[in-house]
């Protein structure tokens, strides 16, 4: 996709098929090498963006009362004064994260996401309210009870959460075969567990709560797309006979 008003190409959370974030140097009949380059090139400098980046402030100035809880590349999260609902607002480090495109965008992967994981998706709503005359992006999501994990070791899960997780396994596969795209979630078998992220665990139910990423491998260009394709149904597939012994 082209950057247009932005000094790099953006992708607007784009997961369709087709829509490739190097989508101009694929045009101009650049080889997989040359773009493995361009890809570098682009992911130096958007770290460099983020890494010198301010930390969101303490409460999100359209939602008084409300405490920051952290923060990615895409967006702020703030726990509301009822604490029973978040909201993820941009986090001001991309400026495109507050395009209404990437708001729609967004809410196109959460569909995919809800359409093969149904419940295993936290229930969220999209909307753009404006704010000191500003038009901004907000997701709102019910607090999530329960917390978050960056391993799982299959031999000490209890049944029900073995049964919960098989079933997510499975929404996986199908959401990767329907659109060639996953969510971040960096499933990896790594020293008798897997690691991952994005995910928590509520009620021996895991719990999805991200549904894009700011720089999404999956939408670089078709190369990198079937590796990944490739890799990751490979994890999960690893993963889901592993479960279900």
């Amino acid at each position: 996709m082209q950057g247009g008003k932005y000094p790099y190409p953006i992708q607007l959370a784009n997961i369709k098929k087709n829509q490739w974030r190097l989508e101009k140097f694929i045009n101009l009949g650049y080889d997989k090498k040359e773009l493995q380059k361009k890809e570098g090139e682009l992911w130096q400098e958007i770290k460099k963006i983020a890494d010198s980046s301010s930390r969101p402030p303490n409460t999100c100035p359209a939602f008084p009362d409300s405490k920051f809880i952290g923060y990615g590349w895409e967006w702020a999260v703030y726990e509301l004064p009822n604490k029973r609902e978040i909201v993820k607002v941009p986090a001001n480090i991309f400026k495109e994260v507050n395009e209404p495109e990437y708001l729609e965008n967004t809410r196109y992967a959460y569909e995919a996401c809800t359409k093969h994981l149904r419940s295993f998706v936290v229930d969220t709503t999209f909307e753009r309210i404006k704010n000191n005359n500003r038009k901004i992006n907000i997701l709102k999501q019910r607090k999530i009870i329960g917390k978050e994990i960056t391993s799982i070791n299959t031999q000490k899960v209890n049944p029900q959460l073995r049964k919960n997780l098989s079933i997510f396994a499975k929404g996986i596969l199908a959401l990767l075969e329907e659109h060639d795209w996953i969510p971040d979630l960096h499933l990896k078998s790594q020293e008798g567990s897997w690691d991952v992220w994005n995910l928590m665990i509520e009620n021996d139910k895991p719990i999805l709560f991200d549904f894009t990423a700011y720089y999404d491998v999956w939408r670089l260009y078709p190369q990198r797309t079937r590796e990944e394709k490739k890799i990751k149904g490979k994890y999960w597939r690893d993963f889901l006979n592993e479960i279900n012994k």
